[in-house]
């Protein structure tokens, strides 16, 4: 089988030609990149959520913030800078995630009342409980369980 040779990139294969090219590229590039990151870090220093999770970031209130999903910033730079970030896919997957959590327990539950009469559920670094009290709350049948929560964080 014959061996083809490439196409230079440039006529007369123009090596300097082709490294300026490289070079620009390289040079737009960083640049691009650059202003990008600048961006980046002017918007996450005006996020209010950014700031909350720079400060307690194994905190439950950073996961109340992405569940709320409510902007929370006093102008509308701060704003936009939230919503950018609480509608980041991180932050979608956490909702997904309590959505999931949520029908786990409700089907669960549900499965458990018609073999037993009760229900008793520990959480241990529960947090605000939210995934526990959206599942238990809506149902006739809340007065059969019982929810013991325990988080370390003291903070209200």
């Amino acid at each position: 089988m014959p061996v083809r040779s490439v196409p230079p990139l440039y006529p007369n294969n123009n090596k300097k030609a082709l490294k300026e090219k490289v070079a620009d590229v390289l040079a737009s590039s960083r640049l691009y990149h650059w202003i990008g990151d600048l961006a980046c870090l002017s918007l996450s220093s005006k996020s209010q959520f950014i700031r909350r999770c720079q400060k307690e970031p194994a905190s439950f209130r950073v996961l109340e913030m992405i569940y709320d999903n409510q902007p929370c910033g006093d102008t509308p730079f701060r704003t936009f800078a939230d919503w950018y970030y609480l509608n980041s896919p991180m932050a979608r997957a956490a909702r997904q995630r309590l959505l999931g959590v949520v029908n786990w327990i409700t089907t669960r539950s549900e499965q458990i009342i018609k073999e037993k009469d009760e229900i008793h559920i520990l959480s241990l670094a529960c947090g605000g409980a939210r995934d526990a009290i959206l599942a238990l709350s809506n149902k006739d049948w809340r007065h059969q369980v019982s929810f013991l929560g325990i988080d370390n964080d003291n903070k209200p």
